[in-house]
């Protein structure tokens, strides 16, 4: 039986779901996650977030979830689930915005393809991901920074409706609630989206509702007592530094890491390459490949720019990796704008696409083969530690064996320093009374 192109696009995101649903399985918590568990175990949530709120930063509607899943820690499979949970978030939000693309552009698309490009997307936005470790799976970074882009995608969907409902309405206010409280970089990226569209859009009421809402919600984050307290433990930096900063975050980001993110997205979006040579409507009409190319580029640099700008600008350093994850969701978005028109531009080059999918099923059979070890292998590894700990937990001093690599898992691994935080969080989080501390190699 000839297998036919559409059936390998289709294998393509299964195996893109099965790699994050094993991951998943295999996650474990991180040494940071420890001290959520030992405050939810010696305080109540109103005194939890209160403190958070107050001493450490204004992201008001991340704590609130936080506080809300970390109370059933105590399940053996609650990571799991938390990881299927988000990712059928994430399925059903990207599948939305695609069937409404579908609609509006009316292309006649079948439930199964829109399905399938789904993951496809879902599978370019995981690689253009940088340190996905700990944006995807570790819950305490994940829920600020994955589920605020979830929530982005279900606010677009709603927005992008011709007529929207008052559901779809609450759907805006909700996401932008959530966005302004818990991930500020995608906040400012929102205001700004909607501030341009304001002059271009002639329905202005979902314009208003949603910047209304988004602005409040930032508002409430950057006034925050934690908020102050954590800028004035971060250093100022002068403007030729911050630029230094930003440039070479930039570089970084684009270049130095594009290999290992950017590239890897780039063949994963092919799909949309067919799919746009498979679509008889003709969308590129005036498809022009320098310009389109020039286009694209230039809208994914302006966003790691304003990304990098407003992270390091707050911080006073290098942006952390998993904050940059607004520039690869909207990086991810032109990505495949970009390979769609291209391919619909040279629909009748009548190029063979099947070995070109059938390699990349077998580049990413490989993929779950090597990851599933590596994950199984690092899993156990702190499953084993766990036991050990408990084992010991009376010995004044309980040494342990380094952890194997953890993959794409964020690692829990604490340090040979018995006073540093993560010990202390993972001993704190444990009821250890002894110092836990990382044997010398």
């Amino acid at each position: 039986m000839k297998i036919k192109t559409s059936h390998l696009i289709i294998l393509q995101g299964l195996l893109m779901l099965v790699f994050l649903l094993i991951t998943a399985w295999f996650n474990r918590f991180s040494a940071d996650d420890y001290f959520c568990i030992g405050e939810i175990k010696n305080h109540s949530f109103f005194d939890i977030y209160q403190k958070l709120y107050l001493s450490w930063t204004g992201r008001w509607t991340l704590y609130f979830v936080i506080l809300f899943f970390m109370q059933f820690n105590v399940y053996s499979y609650f990571l799991f689930a938390i990881g299927v949970l988000s990712f059928l978030m994430l399925f059903f939000s990207i599948y939305s915005v695609l069937n409404q693309m579908r609609f509006r552009l009316n292309v006649n698309y079948s439930k199964v393809t829109v399905a399938t490009y789904t993951m496809i997307f879902i599978g370019v936005f995981f690689f253009f991901t940088h340190t996905t470790s700990q944006s995807w799976f570790w819950i305490s970074a994940s829920l600020a920074y994955l589920w605020s882009c979830i929530f982005f995608l279900w606010g677009l969907n709603s927005f992008l409706k011709n007529v929207p409902h008052i559901f779809d309405y609450l759907i805006m206010v909700f996401c932008a609630l959530y966005i302004g409280g818990s991930n500020e970089v995608l906040a400012l990226m929102v205001i700004l989206l909607l501030f341009v569209s304001f002059f271009f859009i002639k329905k202005k009421t979902k314009i208003i509702v949603t910047l209304v809402t988004i602005t409040f919600s930032f508002g409430i984050y950057i006034s925050s007592p934690g908020t102050a307290f954590r800028d004035g433990l971060t250093p100022n930096l002068p403007f030729v530094d911050l630029m230094l900063y930003v440039g070479y975050g930039s570089i970084k980001y684009l270049i130095l890491d594009g290999y290992k993110t950017i590239l890897p997205a780039i063949v994963f979006a092919f799909p949309f390459y067919v799919l746009g040579a498979t679509t008889t409507t003709n969308f590129s009409t005036k498809f022009s490949l320098k310009q389109e190319l020039i286009k694209t580029g230039l809208f994914i640099a302006f966003v790691v720019v304003f990304n990098q700008f407003i992270v390091i600008y707050a911080l006073g350093g290098l942006a952390p990796d998993r904050s940059t994850i607004t520039s690869s969701l909207l990086g991810s978005l032109a990505l495949v704008r970009f390979m769609f028109l291209f391919g619909n531009a040279n629909k009748e080059s009548n190029i063979n696409f099947k070995p070109i999918l059938g390699l990349m099923v077998l580049l990413l059979v490989g993929f779950n083969v090597v990851f599933f070890t590596v994950h199984y292998t690092y899993s156990k590894s702190v499953d084993e530690r766990m036991n050990y700990i408990q084992s010991n937990k009376n010995t004044p001093v309980i040494e342990l064996k380094k952890l194997e690599n953890s993959g794409y898992i964020n690692s829990a691994e604490i340090t040979t320093d018995s006073t540093h935080f993560l010990n202390q969080h993972l001993k704190y989080g444990l009821g250890i009374k002894g110092q836990l501390v990382l044997k010398q190699d």
